[in-house]
């Protein structure tokens, strides 16, 4: 797999570590991200181009959204929701999204994980 010189790039960008600046930089990843879900849902080829961009750019615009989501899920711990929602800087449904984000992103660690070990395991016994 290679990369591109645009795989480092996201728009996470809390000004400050504090609660309430990661919860307004997640609500403004999430908006980007909704508005990108919603282009690749519209996207039906020229008719949309001059407005969205073409399929590349719009891809490309999702894996930095997708990317800084992550980020953005990572940056508020499980232990903040519950603080985060009752100082009003995010809502039950942030909260609901955070939660399935975190698990998902669990999910994907530990089969990376169990990948990697049965890699090592099986270049071992060779």
């Amino acid at each position: 797999m290679t990369t591109t010189d645009t795989d480092h790039i996201h728009i996470y960008t809390p000004a400050d570590n504090s609660l309430e600046e990661r919860a307004r930089a997640y609500r403004e990843v999430r908006s980007a991200w909704l508005n990108v879900e919603a282009s690749l849902k519209n996207f039906d080829g020229d008719d949309w181009a001059d407005v969205l961009g073409d399929r590349e750019e719009v891809m490309e615009a999702y894996k930095i959204t997708e990317r800084s989501m992550s980020m953005a899920t990572k940056g508020i711990r499980k232990d903040e929701l519950k603080v985060a929602q009752k100082q009003g800087l995010l809502s039950a449904d942030d909260v609901t999204e955070i939660i399935q984000d975190k698990r998902v992103q669990e999910m994907m660690e530990l089969r990376k994980a169990d990948q990697n070990s049965n890699s090592h395991k099986n270049s071992r016994n060779q």
